[in-house]
């Protein structure tokens, strides 16, 4: 039987997106928290053109926790919904940085609330 960091591994491999987008599994420990938070992470790593800067390209990494259910019950549907989510998540952030009106961000995401 495949281990989780195997099994999650697995479904990701699976996936194709745009070019230069990419992912994996990393480690099930927080950095902050150590064993305490044994939660899986996928890093989504991809570029994109810096909307503070649009002659230049950025690269992009967003670090999200698989919940465990996903790890426990694996469906690979389930993993389907939630790695979905994932990727519309990053998607929206990405454009609420583009989008202006009279030239300025109308739903900043770095914006400290």
């Amino acid at each position: 039987m495949a281990t989780d960091y195997e099994w999650l591994q697995g479904q990701l491999d699976r996936y194709s997106y745009r070019p230069r987008w990419s992912w994996l599994i990393v480690g099930n420990e927080d950095p902050f928290l150590g064993p305490l938070a044994n939660v899986w992470r996928v890093r989504i790593t991809f570029w994109a053109t810096d909307a503070y800067n649009p002659e230049r390209e950025v690269e992009i990494a967003s670090v999200q926790a698989v919940p465990s259910f996903v790890a426990q019950e694996r469906d690979p549907e389930l993993f389907k919904r939630w790695f979905q989510t994932v990727i519309f998540d990053a998607e929206m952030h990405e454009s609420r940085e583009w989008l202006r009106r009279d030239g300025l961000l109308v739903d900043d995401p770095h914006k400290i609330k």
